[in-house]
């Protein structure tokens, strides 16, 4: 299969943990989000976001942030997602949360490198067989210094490690010129703020659609 990655992230990879969160501290969590696709299909998650776009009025040419969302949004999100998971249950959604205070120091010297870890772990056995995998994630929302790297070393791990055949390219986009993008960005961050702000009705709602996994708990 030629699959299509939708990736996006919330929180930070900060560490200033001796403050609070939103007042001078980082977030005390990180989530990494992603749908699976085969490439054919990479448009269903788009319609998704058009359709919400036109219920809610909103205009489609402003991008609506995750934080932008009002609760009848998340409801509606929600169940349009488990909907098209249920019509197709090829699509993957999942999610890596890691708890940044459990986090060793000397780790934390390198944040690339932990993001490369978390997506690793979320993605290689999900994508390793598959004849291509595109990723298609929002240029202006990964912090780390190479947004590349994550890539190489995707690659790298399913060349070398798994010894498998699979090409994964990179796909630097702004997210207000991809839906695909914004759709991963809305179930992200309700994971998210499932861990950071114990919002957990949406999570709940979904967590049987969803493959979650915790790092560092």
């Amino acid at each position: 299969m030629k699959s299509h990655v939708f990736l996006d992230e919330s929180g930070d990879l900060g560490w200033k943990l001796n403050l609070p969160y939103r007042d001078g501290g980082s977030s005390r969590f990180l989530t990494i989000g992603y749908l699976i696709c085969p490439v054919t299909h990479c448009n269903i998650a788009r319609r998704l976001v058009r359709d919400f776009y036109t219920k809610f009025g909103f205009n489609p040419q402003q991008e609506v942030k995750a934080s932008q969302l009002k609760k009848h949004h998340k409801d509606y999100i929600c169940a349009a997602t488990i909907k098209m998971l249920e019509k197709h249950p090829e699509f993957i959604i999942g999610a890596i949360t890691v708890k940044k205070q459990n986090v060793a120091r000397h780790i934390q010297q390198d944040g690339n490198k932990l993001y490369n870890y978390m997506m690793g772990l979320s993605l290689i056995e999900k994508i390793e067989n598959h004849e291509t995998c595109k990723i298609t994630r929002d240029n202006r929302s990964v912090k780390v210094l190479s947004g590349s790297s994550c890539i190489d070393y995707l690659q790298t791990q399913i060349w070398f490690h798994r010894e498998r055949a699979a090409i994964v390219t990179d796909n630097p986009t702004d997210s207000k010129h991809d839906l695909g993008i914004q759709f991963i960005d809305w179930i992200t961050n309700m994971v998210w703020s499932a861990y950071e702000d114990q919002y957990q009705n949406w999570f709940n709602i979904m967590s049987a659609q969803l493959h979650i996994k915790q790092l560092f708990f």
